[in-house]
């Protein structure tokens, strides 16, 4: 009868250690399931590794304003995600919800109507100064030109879905509309177009990436083309709390002068400062008809 009891009581005492085991086990695994749930992931794109400063200025900002919203929009993670950079893919991707839940990019009436564009400019509006980019041997050819009109006999090398095609293009420019960025330097080389314009925050690192991989490459020294070309962060239309999320970020570093300092000391737009270096250049102006309101 004694052997019985100690049995039983050895089985009940193992059953308990057993129940609270699984208790134990069951709350933290509760616990860390909540925890991750209160984590708002963001997933953006890779780092473009022909523009790693540029991309690397973009990433920063937004980290910047999710990290400025925490308390009142939790924690938060960015998640990097590897796709091929094609503008018109990576928008639908994001408004469908798949792989992608913001990007940067010039706005359009168009994007504008298929996404929801955060109304910070994230450049101050400078993206739509455009330097020249050319072949070295043909600068002495383009500093003669001191009107638009000459320019516009020449052709404009341009990617094939971005909106400034479409701005050179309704100014009277002549554009060749390339699939990616390497092609159009080889055709500068070639002589298949024969400018490629690059935004003024753009074109000391396209002259480091690119210079001599094809050939010897220059800026035009004197002419900048100007045109209203604003660059927002875009989230799905059903993305409302990410969109007013970033907004209310990008606007405090505003309020702080937050923002001022990040764009001006960041190694990919320190360069457009001081603004007062481009009063002399050449402005060739052109009109936005796809931008919107």
């Amino acid at each position: 009868m004694c052997d019985f009891l100690t049995n039983h009581f050895r089985k009940l005492a193992a059953f308990w250690v057993l129940l609270i085991y699984m208790a134990i086990n069951l709350g933290s695994h509760f616990a860390h399931a909540q925890n991750d749930s209160s984590i708002q992931k963001v997933r953006v794109l890779n780092y473009n590794p022909n523009q790693p400063s540029e991309q690397d200025y973009f990433f920063g900002l937004l980290d910047k304003a999710m990290s400025n919203t925490v308390i009142e929009y939790n924690s938060y993670e960015l998640e990097h995600v590897a796709i091929s950079y094609q503008q018109t893919r990576i928008m639908t991707f994001i408004n469908s919800g798949q792989r992608l839940d913001v990007m940067h990019t010039m706005t359009s009436r168009q994007r504008e109507h298929d996404l929801t564009a955060v109304k910070v400019p994230l450049l101050l509006g400078m993206l739509g100064h455009r330097v020249l980019l050319i072949k070295a041997s043909r600068l002495n050819e383009f500093e003669q030109i001191g009107e638009a009109e000459a320019l516009k006999k020449y052709i404009a090398c341009q990617g094939i879905d971005w909106p400034d095609s479409d701005i050179l293009e309704a100014n009277g420019y002549l554009v060749a509309r390339v699939t990616d960025e390497d092609a159009m330097i080889a055709m500068l080389e070639y002589e298949r177009c024969d400018y490629y314009p690059r935004g003024i925050s753009e074109i000391d690192n396209e002259l480091t990436l690119y210079n001599h991989k094809y050939g010897a490459l220059a800026r035009v020294p004197h002419i900048i083309l100007r045109y209203p070309a604003p660059v927002y962060f875009f989230v799905a239309k059903s993305n409302t709390l990410l969109a007013q999320r970033i907004e209310k970020g990008l606007q405090q570093m505003q309020q702080s002068g937050e923002f001022f300092d990040y764009i001006s000391q960041h190694k990919a737009t320190s360069s457009l400062f001081p603004l007062s270096q481009w009063n002399d250049k050449l402005f060739f102006d052109l009109h936005n008809p796809i931008i919107g309101e």
